[in-house]
């Protein structure tokens, strides 16, 4: 489906590498990234997972809440 709606030039991987690349640069870290790929592999990783579970849901609701509100031509 989106490769149809971005003619071949968008694949699943580059959304997710995306994705994963915005959560990094966010408060939330290398490690909440990790985590939310499921690659919580570190000691630090899987703390922050069994500790730090209601941490890491505002921490990604605030990244994703300040890459939808901004304007995708300026970047504001």
């Amino acid at each position: 489906m989106i490769k149809s709606h971005t003619d071949n030039k968008v694949l699943l991987k580059d959304l997710h590498k995306f994705h994963y690349n915005i959560l990094c640069r966010s408060e939330m870290g290398d490690r909440g990234a990790e985590v939310l790929a499921g690659r919580a592999k570190s000691i630090s990783a899987k703390h922050y997972l069994v500790h730090e579970l209601d941490k890491l849901t505002k921490q990604y609701g605030k990244a994703m809440s300040k890459f939808i509100s901004r304007d995708p031509v300026s970047g504001n």
